[in-house]
């Protein structure tokens, strides 16, 4: 059984980080909106470094149409990899 108190700092701290987040994500909103209303490609300072992309089209490739129009061939063209977990953080000062 878990302690009470164990509980209630798992419960805090997952209160903490969505808030944080929520925070977070209305910061880069806001940014992105300034960025493209003044035409701001990036932003760098010591601390951070900020880096404005344009929205663009891309191609891409319907699979579930695909499986569902051609069910013979799917299989043959389908495959499975395994992708290993990782995460992706930007500090200033990585490369």
């Amino acid at each position: 059984m878990m302690k009470p108190e164990m509980i209630q700092a798992i419960t805090r701290a997952k209160i903490d980080v969505d808030l944080a987040k929520a925070k977070y994500d209305d910061i880069r909103e806001h940014l992105k909106a300034e960025m493209e209303l003044k035409g701001i490609k990036k932003f760098e300072c010591p601390e951070l470094s900020i880096t404005y992309k344009a929205p663009y089209d891309a191609e891409n490739f319907d699979k579930k149409k695909f499986k569902l129009e051609h069910p013979e061939m799917y299989d043959d063209y389908a495959g499975l990899t395994h992708k290993s977990s990782s995460i992706v953080i930007k500090v200033a000062g990585d490369d």
